[in-house]
């Protein structure tokens, strides 16, 4: 029979206890009616759920009891009995995952080493589910793991982990719904880049572009606040307040996206596959070549005016993109012409 060793799963860990009235409550549930539910132990009688209920038991004076988990997946039920229990949001869970991540990647590296040594000379090395370790990486797969236990997409805990490893002061503001996680990653980059200026990421696209371009698009997912900033012709606009990233993308989109954060709005423009996206064009960057290879067509600008919030008529100090994804935005990125924008071209 399986006995408490006294000791407490990490992952457990990452969940708060619960003090105060909240846990005066619960002891004097348990004085009354006893322990509702055991307490879960794992194979060799390491605490994986049960805290705050042990605690009461003690506090109550009751003895408490244990059922013993014998799955393979010990993180995944520590998050799953938890979840049930508490209200999060989606960015509370967002940054949750981000803590529960080296667990993932652990319960991996176990799981592998007990592959390997179970299995037959030259067969290839997989884990309970069948899956081939030698052609997955483990933080990846830990990520997506993370992200589909607590429900949050895997774009948004990448989100969060970026936030918590260079900026843990913005969890408190995001997770309270004072700033959103756009705004945080904005802020993530300018302070890499030295920007203390807070409006360096609003470059308002001249309207001679859309003029060119001649379409009018379902949603502008970047826009301006301000409605006499708003130069895209659109039927919805996603501001900063609304956070475009977590919004529903739909029909012909327009995303001019902060150039300090551009990776998460290019990866949401390819897997969406309709639109148009103007954004700086970065040397060596991942995300930018994965964008130019899934868009339909290309057109390289040299230079660029812009209008600032300050009223100011300004280039940024770099080369842009302007991507079209679909067949629709491509026919309409032929019409784009000027001193400085290059030929159209098509990726391979």
């Amino acid at each position: 029979m399986t006995k408490p060793n006294g000791r407490v799963h990490p992952a457990a860990e990452v969940f708060p206890l619960i003090e105060g009235p909240a846990f005066d409550e619960l002891v004097a549930d348990v004085q009354a009616n006893g322990l509702r539910e055991p307490c879960w132990l794992d194979s060799d009688g390491t605490l994986i759920d049960g805290r705050n209920r042990l605690r009461a038991c003690e506090a109550a004076g009751i003895e408490p009891r244990y059922q013993v988990y014998r799955g393979d997946d010990v993180v995944g039920l520590i998050v799953s009995l938890n979840l049930k229990r508490r209200h999060l949001s989606e960015d509370e869970r967002a940054f949750l995952a981000t803590r529960l991540i080296p667990h993932y990647e652990q319960q991996g590296r176990e799981a592998k080493a007990k592959a390997g040594a179970s299995a037959a000379p030259g067969s290839p090395k997989k884990d309970s589910a069948g899956l081939h370790y030698l052609s997955q990486d483990n933080a990846k797969r830990a990520t997506h793991k993370a992200a589909a236990d607590v429900n949050v997409a895997p774009r948004k805990v990448a989100q969060a982990k970026r936030i918590a490893e260079q900026a843990p002061d913005l969890i408190e503001p995001v997770v309270k719904g004072q700033m959103s996680m756009s705004k945080a990653e904005t802020i993530v980059r300018n302070r890499a880049s030295g920007i203390a200026d807070s409006d360096g990421d609003a470059w308002y696209t001249p309207r001679w572009l859309f003029d060119q371009l001649g379409v009018t698009f379902d949603v502008d997912v970047c826009a301006p606040r301000n409605q006499d900033h708003r130069t895209a012709p659109a039927a919805h606009y996603y501001t900063e307040d609304d956070d475009g990233l977590q919004q529903q993308w739909h029909g012909l989109v327009w995303c001019n996206p902060p150039y300090s954060t551009p990776e998460s709005w290019a990866d949401r423009m390819i897997e969406h596959k309709r639109g148009l996206m103007l954004t700086h064009m970065p040397n060596n960057a991942r995300w930018a070549v994965r964008a130019q290879r899934a868009a339909t067509a290309v057109r390289l600008i040299q230079s660029m005016h812009f209008t600032r919030p300050n009223g100011a008529d300004q280039r940024p100090g770099y080369s842009l993109m302007l991507l079209a994804y679909g067949q629709q935005a491509a026919q309409a990125l032929k019409s784009v012409d000027g001193e400085m924008v290059g030929p159209l071209w098509v990726p391979l």
